[in-house]
C-alpha cells in the first residue's frame, strides 16, 4: 500500500472511531477476510468513497455496507458529529459531500418533479403541498427548489440538470408569461416583497444557466415593480406587503437581485436602490450581536430578546446570509472595505449565535427559506479575504448532520438539521407553524445545505462590474 493511501486509510479508522456522526454502517468492516478490521480494510472503505458517482450522474450513491460516510444504509443511528480536525482532514474527500448532495437531489426530483427531464416541471404547490394548477404563490415556492437545482448545476455542469432548468423555464413561460411573472402586489404572481425577491433571483438563475435574455428582462421589470410599489421614500426600506405595517430583512432577496442586475446590465438604478436598501437594513435592523432583526414596524424592531431557536427567533438565518452575500458583492464591485467588514461581521455572528453547540447551523426562523442562500454563501462569502476555515467547516458539519440525522425514511428532508427528522424531538414539530419535511419548501431548503457543501471550493464569485462613480 502506498504511503499516501496508508495515511488516508489510517485517517478513516481514526475519524470513524472519534466521530460517531459517521454512522456505524460507515465503520470499515473485514473486507480482506483475515478476521480483523485494520488499515487494509479502511483502505478498502476509502476506495469505495473515491469511486462513488459524482454530481453529474444525479443518481443515488450505492448503499454499500462498507461505505464510509452518512449516506450509508439507514439501519444505524448517529448523534455525534466529527470535530473540527476531522472535518478539516476530510476536506479533500469531496466525493463524500458530492454523494450526499447527489442522493438528496435525486430525492427532491423523485418527490417534486413532474414528467421527464426534457419536458417536465417542478410540482405546483401551495404552502409546500401539491396542488392541481400553479397558483399565484407558485413562483416563489418553485424558486426554493429551482435554486437547489441551479446551485448543483453551477457546481457540476450536469447536462441532465441543464435540461431540467430549460424545461422548467419553458413551463413557467407557458403557464405564466413573462409579464405576469414580473407582476407584484396582492393577487398577483408576487404578492409580497420577498416573493418578488425569490422570483427575481430565480429568473436571474435562468439567465445565468441558460443565457436567456427574456429571463433577465423579466427579473429587471420585477425588481423595478417591487421598488415602485413597496419602497418607503420617506424613511427608507421596502414595506413587506401592501398594508405597510412592517419592513423585514426578507427584502435582502430584492437587494441581492438588484446588485446582480446592476452587474449584468450596468444600469445605475439597480446599484443605487441596492445600496440605499442595504443601508436601511444596516441602520434599522442591526442587532447588537451583528445579525439583523427580522422585522421592524413604525416603532422600531420587533424583538423578543431570547436566543434563537427552531421555530422561534427575532433574527433569520436566511436573511442574515443574504446580507452577507450582498456585502460580499458590493465589496467586490466597489473595493470599499466597509462592505467586506460587514460581511465578515455577519459571518462571525452566525457562527456565534446561529449554530448549535455541535456547530450545526440553526434553522431558526423560517424553514421554508432559511437554506436559500447557502450556495451563494459558499461561492461569495466563504472565499472572502480574512474569513477562516471554521466557516467552511460549519457548512460541511451541517451537511454531514443533515445527511445523517435529518432525512426521513422515504427521502424527505427535515427542518431539524441536527435531527431527529420527525417526532417530538424535532423542535419544529412543536412550532405552531405548519412545517413538515414533506413540504417542498422545507425539503428544498434543507437539501440546499448539502448542495452548498458540495460547492465549496468549486463555485467561485461571480464576475464583477465596477461600481458607478458617486454623483
Amino acid at each position: 500500500m502506498s504511503s499516501p493511501l496508508r495515511t488516508l486509510a489510517l485517517l478513516v479508522l481514526w475519524s470513524s472511531a472519534l466521530a460517531p456522526g459517521f454512522r456505524s454502517a460507515a465503520l470499515p468492516e473485514d473486507a480482506t477476510g483475515d478476521g480483523r478490521v485494520d488499515v487494509h480494510d479502511a483502505a478498502y472503505a476509502l476506495r469505495q468513497v473515491l469511486g462513488l458517482s459524482s454530481l453529474s450522474s444525479l443518481s443515488a450513491p450505492p448503499l454499500s455496507r462498507r461505505s464510509l460516510l452518512p449516506w450509508a444504509g439507514g439501519d444505524a443511528v448517529g448523534i455525534g458529529l466529527p470535530d473540527v480536525a476531522t472535518i478539516a482532514a476530510l476536506e479533500g474527500l469531496g466525493h463524500a459531500f458530492d454523494a450526499n448532495a447527489d442522493r438528496a437531489a435525486a430525492d427532491l426530483i423523485r418527490h417534486y418533479w413532474v414528467g421527464n427531464e426534457d419536458s417536465g416541471h417542478i410540482l405546483p404547490t401551495r404552502d409546500g403541498y401539491a396542488t392541481t394548477e400553479p397558483p399565484n404563490g407558485y413562483l416563489w415556492e418553485s424558486a426554493q427548489m429551482l435554486c437547489v437545482l441551479e446551485n448543483l448545476y453551477q457546481t457540476s455542469h450536469s447536462p441532465s440538470l441543464l435540461r431540467r432548468l430549460r424545461s422548467q423555464w419553458a413551463f413557467l413561460r407557458e403557464r405564466f408569461g413573462v409579464q405576469r411573472m414580473a407582476s407584484v402586489g396582492e393577487g398577483s404572481a408576487n404578492g409580497w416583497s420577498d416573493d418578488a425577491g425569490w422570483s427575481a433571483l430565480m429568473l436571474l438563475s435562468f439567465h445565468r444557466s441558460l443565457g436567456d435574455d427574456d429571463a433577465l428582462k423579466a427579473a429587471g421589470e420585477l425588481v423595478r415593480n417591487a421598488v415602485a410599489r413597496w419602497e418607503d421614500t420617506t424613511t427608507g426600506g421596502l414595506w413587506y406587503r401592501d398594508n405597510h405595517r412592517e419592513k423585514a430583512s426578507y427584502q435582502a432577496s430584492v437587494i441581492l437581485a438588484a446588485v446582480r442586475l446592476y452587474e449584468l446590465t450596468g444600469d445605475r438604478f439597480y446599484w443605487d436602490r441596492a445600496v440605499a436598501l442595504a443601508d436601511w437594513v444596516e441602520t434599522a435592523l442591526l442587532r447588537p450581536d451583528g445579525l439583523y432583526y427580522v422585522e421592524a414596524d413604525r416603532r422600531g424592531p420587533r424583538r423578543n430578546d431570547r436566543p434563537p431557536e427552531q421555530g422561534s427567533s427575532d433574527t433569520f438565518l436566511g436573511g442574515n446570509m443574504a446580507m452577507g452575500v450582498v456585502y460580499a458583492r458590493l465589496y467586490r464591485d466597489s473595493g470599499d472595505a466597509r462592505y467586506r467588514q460587514r460581511a465578515l461581521r455577519v459571518a462571525a455572528a452566525i457562527l456565534a449565535v446561529e449554530t448549535t453547540p455541535d456547530g450545526v447551523y440553526l434553522n431558526d426562523r423560517d424553514a421554508w427559506t432559511n437554506g436559500f442562500f447557502m450556495g451563494e454563501w459558499a461561492a461569495e462569502v466563504l472565499p472572502l479575504p480574512g474569513l477562516g476555515a471554521e466557516h467552511r467547516q460549519a457548512m460541511r458539519r451541517s451537511a454531514l448532520s443533515i445527511a445523517a440525522n435529518a432525512r426521513t425514511e422515504d427521502g424527505y428532508y427535515s427542518p431539524c438539521w441536527s435531527g431527529p427528522a420527525e417526532g417530538a424531538g424535532c423542535g419544529w414539530s412543536r412550532s405552531p407553524a405548519n412545517v413538515r419535511p414533506q413540504q417542498l419548501t422545507v425539503s428544498a431548503n434543507t437539501v440546499n445545505v448539502l448542495a452548498a457543501a458540495a460547492a465549496i471550493g468549486r463555485r467561485t464569485p461571480a464576475p464583477t462590474r465596477r461600481a458607478p462613480a458617486m454623483p
